[in-house]
């Protein structure tokens, strides 16, 4: 971006006063230096934003990988506490089954212990009620 400035054209005679002429000649001078260092000045900050632009896309799009990792972390964790979730009824039922299968032998072995045989087994006892599938959370929104 360049910056133009005009300057006023003094005319000066030997009867002017040729201080006053030259003065007007310097200050114009100094206006284009001024000028120019303006222009310097706007173009060093115009290169910074564009620095800064384009290190605020590289960020914009680091924190969108990281968004899309976390996302797929989220989803990983919604299958493992499905399958958390599956082995806890899994070991519920076979506790069930475990219980009836004792039941049976203790109906077999109170059967025999009018010959003289083994007293009944005590039923495996259930450590918790199965607990129920959890909710899958949404994954965080864009």
């Amino acid at each position: 971006m360049k910056m133009m400035i005009f300057v006023k054209k003094v005319p000066f005679s030997a009867s002017d006063g040729v201080s006053g002429d030259l003065e007007d000649v310097s200050s114009s001078r100094e206006d284009v230096l001024s000028g120019h260092q303006l222009t310097s000045f706007l173009d060093k900050d115009a290169s910074f934003l564009k620095k800064d632009v384009l290190s605020r896309r590289q960020l914009t799009s680091y924190l969108n990988e990281d968004v899309s990792l976390f996302n797929k972390d989220v989803s990983l964790l919604h299958q493992l506490t499905s399958l958390f979730d599956e082995d806890v009824l899994s070991r519920h039922q076979l506790t069930s089954l475990l219980n009836k299968d004792v039941s049976s032998l203790n109906k077999d072995v109170s059967s025999e212990a009018g010959n003289g045989f083994a007293e009944p087994l005590e039923l495996v006892k259930k450590s918790q009620k199965p607990t129920p599938p959890r909710r899958p959370c949404s994954p965080t929104p864009r």
